[in-house]
């Protein structure tokens, strides 16, 4: 190639961002590096898809600004280069690339080659066909957590491109038939997964300025110190055969023993989609793809993204505007450090973005109150999960705290609410290990959330006893309904439908293999489980009152019956008291009736009501007196083998009359039960 590359020196007027990266422009390529003091750096140039060095350039001696210098250079075509820094002794790959080159296969064991990782630029072209966000708001999502590469790359997934976005895009299907509004996508920006073999007691991980010639920024920089000590290979066998107890492929010896960043949490290109979880050669492109082909089913697409220590403020805003405007993504879910987050989210320009954390203060983020009629922030942590998995145990003290997050609906911030995550046990484990089995990690079982306050229903790990299966299967769908029941927005973590285990390992980020993959399960328990989500998410779709737009008050605003309601052993009161693990909730609603009999019932008031017990015993709940003409059905009853949805009176009279008589229902332990009136 005729390459005649010539530098001109620029000025911050030509810089149009404060984050130093490279841009394309109409008369060259702007170039722009951070540079510790004392230090001189160089720009690299290579051919695309060569790993030797075709020029290198000197930045001015002269900082534009700070220690950030820059340059522009001219004669070079954009789309056939790749590049990277060298800073004083060290290359380092552009913090800020929008696309990187040298990380194709997930988890290649092999020392990295020098000037193996290049920068490059993705094309800008792509046909997006009308394409725009969706917008779904937060009262009518519901969130499906998943890993790009372990949602499709089990052979079980049946899809063509196993483990990659147009993988993802082959179980459109299945997300659909669930309800899912949203895919919450676990980090698929560039990141390099491999770990040191056993890293040792006091290891830390290098900075993004300590690279040597030709090394990959550590993205386990995630980790902390973290101890070497092998548990044995018993353990890794116990793993192995509790996953084949439950049903999982067999896990070859080579996949049980390697070790990765395999959640992708810690420093990354967060400017790039992974190239590792694209079927082609453009990542780029399949990324859009994926999202143009997600938005037309009506589902969204949020990237979680775990700001690593240090990251400025303004990268923040520039990454998430970038994948905002160049691949339509609709929300972000980060965590890292909290004034940093809140910063980027009072930037006026991510208004109509998702924007998901820990907690959002919107206190200081709307000083004046919320200027837009969309309600953008939504807070996902593990407050509604701890109490929920307190409420389903049956631990005492639980059930105050569980009413008050189910009822919880801020007016500024919405509320993310689940009973599981990638980060802790799956569902069927949760009822299936009353301990962490995290001995494989080789961590000495130390990792991992402190308590999963989980419950095995009597049996630790698999078991073939019928009982203990059938508890499992109603504590499993006490538990989708107890989210799914809440006023927050749903999610849920991808398999759990499908009763994925993970051997009780409730901190798996290190593996990539069928421990950690979904298993798309055949099984006729699974297909209980799958058909009893998809009408419990139906039903929550139909009953606006389950999802509101408002927080609940507890008054009756100017009708007759208040908005919500608790009602124990008699109608309109509940103890609260310590050993109490059952209530019942009424949601009450002024909306139009359409299907009233009569124009004097038009506006009859709605009413839908939730009786949990979590005793192990049966409990009588008080039903409050319905209108004349009207009268409770039952339609949802977790201690059966299926989803009620007949109209059956749950009077314990049997009576199906219109009286004003306030009756009452039996439930049985560990049940939830749902009546509409």
């Amino acid at each position: 190639m005729n390459w005649k590359p010539q530098i001109t020196p620029v000025s911050d007027l030509m810089i149009s961002s404060y984050v130093p990266h490279a841009e394309i422009k109409a008369d060259g390529i702007l170039f722009s590096v951070q540079v510790p003091e004392g230090e001189k750096a160089s720009l690299l140039l290579y051919e695309k898809g060569s790993s030797e060095v075709r020029y290198e350039l000197p930045f001015p001696d002269e900082a534009l600004s700070g220690r950030v210098f820059a340059m522009k250079v001219t004669g070079v075509p954009a789309r056939e280069i790749e590049y990277n820094y060298r800073v004083g002794g060290r290359v380092v790959t552009d913090p800020q690339a929008m696309a990187v080159t040298g990380l194709e296969r997930f988890g290649d064991p092999h020392p990295r080659q020098p000037h193996q990782l290049r920068a490059s630029f993705p094309d800008p072209s792509f046909d997006w066909q009308d394409d725009a966000p969706l917008r779904i708001p937060y009262s009518d999502s519901f969130f499906y957590e998943l890993h790009v590469r372990g949602f499709t790359k089990s052979a079980s997934s049946g899809v063509k491109h196993r483990g990659t976005f147009l993988g993802l895009t082959e179980k459109i299907p299945h997300l659909k038939a669930l309800g899912v509004t949203a895919v919450m996508l676990m980090p698929c920006y560039e990141y390099d997964e491999v770990l040191p073999e056993r890293p040792r007691a006091g290891w830390r991980p290098k900075g993004l300025m300590e690279m040597t010639e030709g090394s990959a920024l550590p993205a386990s920089a995630i980790m902390q110190s973290r101890s070497g000590q092998d548990s044995g290979a018993g353990q890794t066998d116990a793993a192995r055969a509790s996953l084949q107890e439950a049903g999982a492929a067999p896990v070859r010896e080579q996949e049980a023993e390697r070790r990765v960043n395999y959640w992708g949490f810690g420093p990354g290109w967060y400017f790039a989609p992974k190239r590792s979880f694209s079927s082609g050669a453009d990542p780029a492109d399949e990324f859009r793809l994926m999202v143009r082909t997600l938005h037309s089913a009506g589902i969204e697409v949020i990237m979680e993204f775990n700001w690593a220590e240090g990251t400025d403020p303004a990268c923040m805003r520039s990454c998430l505007l970038w994948w905002r405007r160049f691949y339509h993504v609709d929300g972000f879910w980060m965590t890292g450090p909290q004034e940093d987050i809140l910063a980027a989210a009072k930037s006026p320009a991510l208004s109509d973005v998702k924007l998901i954390s820990d907690y959002f203060d919107t206190s200081r983020v709307y000083p004046k109150g919320r200027p837009y009629r969309l309600r953008n922030l939504a807070e996902c942590n593990a407050g509604f999960r701890n109490d929920a998995r307190r409420f389903l145990k049956g631990d005492p003290d639980s059930l105050q705290p569980f009413v008050e997050r189910c009822r919880r609906n801020p007016k500024d911030a919405g509320v993310i609410n689940s009973i599981t995550g990638h980060d802790g046990f799956t569902l069927h484990d949760l009822v299936s290990y009353n301990d962490k089995h995290n001995e494989a990690n080789g961590e000495n079982n130390r990792d991992g959330a402190p308590n999963e306050y989980s419950w095995n229903c009597g049996t630790e790990g698999p078991s073939r006893k019928r009982d203990i299966s059938r508890l499992r299967m109603k504590q499993m769908k006490n538990a989708l309904a107890l989210a799914m029941l809440a006023q927050g927005t749903p999610m849920i973590t991808a398999g759990d439908e499908m009763l994925n285990s993970q051997a009780g390992n409730s901190n798996p980020y290190c593996f990539d293999s069928e421990l950690t993959w979904v298993r798309w399960s055949a099984s006729k328990d699974a297909q209980e489980l799958t058909e009893y989500l998809k009408k419990l998410s139906a039903f929550r779709t139909e009953h606006p009152l389950l999802h509101q737009t408002q927080e609940l008050t507890g008054s009756a605003a100017g009708g007759v019956f208040p908005d919500f309601s608790c009602h124990g052993a008699n109608a309109w009161f509940a103890s609260f008291d310590q050993q109490d693990r059952s209530v019942g909730m009424m949601y009450c609603s002024q909306e139009p009736d359409r299907d009233a009999a009569s124009p004097a019932q038009d506006t009859a008031v709605q009413h839908l009501y939730a009786a949990y017990n979590f005793h192990w015993e049966a409990r009588e709940l008080a039903l409050p007196y319905l209108p004349a003409g009207r009268e409770w059905h039952t339609v949802i009853d977790t201690s059966r083998d299926r989803f009620s949805a007949g109209k059956e009176d749950a009077g314990k009279d049997g009576a199906q009359d219109s009286s004003l008589k306030e009756k009452s229902i039996s439930v049985p332990g560990r049940t939830i039960i749902v009546l509409v009136g």
